[in-house]
């Protein structure tokens, strides 16, 4: 998680970039262009750290499922 937060700072130019494109023609101002990348930039990124850490983690013996009985 930390490091996604890191490189967060690289998805939040990508962004910025996609939305200053977008979004300066339709009147949007570099404020607010710059804090919708942000929280953008970096909801993505720590969104895709929690799916790359709970699909890759083996899963603990209490979370696995349960033996069938015989």
């Amino acid at each position: 998680r930390a490091f996604a937060i890191a490189i967060g700072i690289s998805t939040i130019r990508v962004a910025g970039g996609v939305f200053d494109i977008a979004l300066t023609p339709a009147g949007y101002r570099s404020q607010e262009i710059f804090v919708l990348s942000l929280w953008s930039g970096w909801l993505l990124t720590l969104g895709a750290a929690e799916l790359w850490i709970r699909y890759t983690r083996p899963r603990s013996r209490s979370q696995a499922m349960p033996a069938r009985a015989a």
